[in-house]
């Protein structure tokens, strides 16, 4: 039996591996739009987040519901009302890559509060909008001088490190040991308190008290994937 039949065939008898399933269905969802993001792949960015719309009404995230199901048709128009946008957007000009690092390019809203950082400085701008002096050689000498500290630390980079910089900071030994040490707890927790997966119960249990859910919140979780689309 093909994995995706059996994942499907396991949920309609088991309400916890049902939950489960949602759940890593979910996080992989939102992996693959981070991954969209940071690889500047314009066609699964569109995709990603068609497959998360859903669950912003089912989830009650008014916000997002509201204005997703206005971005992603805008979106989805470029190649017949924006077609060069439509090409740029393609090799990855919808999001900004400030650095050489694989991996980590930003949404353009990011980088803004990224460069508003750099401006601010360490004192921030509290304090600025009562004094309409200050504000004005803020706004105007701000972006210069954060400008200058950018370049200027670019340079104090030894060209040792250059082949370093350019990998994803996730890449490094240390970042991978912690990970290999939080895997390896989460799966002595599963030792310890069951694997979800495992549950042939028709209760939905919480993992660690074993505490019985009620039968709305079992419905709900049931039928969470099909609410969001309707």
């Amino acid at each position: 039996m093909p994995f995706e039949e059996w994942c499907v065939q396991r949920a309609s008898h088991s309400a916890q591996f049902d939950y489960w399933l949602k759940t890593l269905s979910l996080e992989i969802l939102l992996l693959l739009y981070v991954r969209s993001i940071q690889e500047g792949d314009f066609q699964l960015y569109i995709e990603s987040l068609t497959k998360l719309m859903p669950w912003m009404f089912a989830l009650d995230h008014t916000y997002y519901a509201r204005w997703l199901t206005v971005h992603i048709p805008d979106m989805m128009a470029l190649p017949s009302k924006h077609a060069a946008v439509f090409k740029e957007f393609c090799e990855g000009k919808f999001v900004v890559q400030t650095t050489n690092s694989t991996f980590s390019a930003m949404a353009i809203d990011q980088c803004r509060e990224q460069r508003n950082a750099d401006v601010k400085g360490s004192g921030g701008a509290i304090g600025l909008m009562d004094d309409a002096a200050a504000l004005r050689h803020w706004m105007v000498a701000g972006p210069e001088v954060s400008r200058i500290v950018v370049e200027f630390e670019k340079c104090s980079i030894q060209t040792s490190t250059a082949e370093i910089r350019s990998k994803h900071h996730e890449q490094h030994h240390g970042v991978q040991a912690a990970f290999q040490k939080e895997v390896e707890s989460l799966a002595s927790v599963l030792e310890e308190l069951g694997n979800p997966f495992l549950d042939d119960s028709q209760d939905h249990l919480v993992l660690d008290t074993k505490d019985i859910m009620e039968q709305s919140v079992k419905e709900t979780v049931k039928k969470v994937e099909t609410m969001g689309k309707e």
